[in-house]
């Protein structure tokens, strides 16, 4: 399976050489894992988490964080925001727990009995902890970044994206795009803008 979610490779491996070809097997899998380009981003937003984008409501390999400690792959990611739940949830907010940040309405939109069951099942009760809350995105971002190490708001590397489920296209901030194009894997389909919030604080480009 490609970082796209389907069918990419097939191979039948004789028995005495199973041992051998799955950790070869096992490299290409990781290498088609879906992530983001480049090394460091500040703060990552992620338009929406839900159980159908991944069984812990956002890819591990994307937000490159797992509950408590970030993973080791690139690129590092200081700090995540969430902004809305997928309607297919239903209201699980499983894997929120991932994030630093939320809007409000995320929170509101929490059924908590379908989200505690399912964390407890899965024996992680992290998965249902709440991140701070905020009531729209301007503030979000603001938190964000004043929770990062070493970064300040006119040089921050942001990035957002829809959901991990959906990476080949995102916004990244200017400070981002020389890495983004050396990595020549990345392709710039607008021109650089100042980040423009509504009268209510909320992107204005949806």
């Amino acid at each position: 399976e490609d970082g796209h979610g389907s069918l990419a490779h097939v191979e039948v491996v004789p028995t005495p050489q199973i041992e051998e070809r799955e950790k070869e097997l096992l490299t290409m899998a990781r290498e088609w894992m879906p992530r983001l380009p480049g090394e460091r981003i500040d703060v990552l937003v992620v338009d929406a988490i839900g159980k159908d984008v991944s069984g812990i409501g956002a890819d591990t390999n994307v937000v490159n964080r797992y509950y408590g400690q970030n993973l080791d792959f690139l690129p590092r990611i200081q700090r995540l925001i969430v902004r809305g739940l997928t309607p297919a949830t239903e209201g699980n907010a499983t894997g929120i727990g991932l994030f630093d940040v939320a809007l409000r309405r995320v929170i509101e939109r929490i059924d908590y009995a379908s989200t505690y069951m399912n964390v407890v099942t899965a024996k992680t009760p992290e998965g249902a902890r709440l991140p701070i809350a905020v009531d729209n995105d301007r503030q979000a971002l603001l938190v964000a970044l004043a929770c990062c190490l070493r970064t300040e708001p006119e040089t921050a590397r942001i990035a957002r994206i829809t959901d991990t489920k959906h990476i080949e296209e995102f916004w990244a901030s200017g400070p981002l795009w020389p890495e983004l194009l050396a990595t020549g894997r990345v392709e710039l389909l607008g021109e650089l803008a100042p980040i423009a919030f509504d009268r209510a604080g909320m992107f204005s480009v949806t």
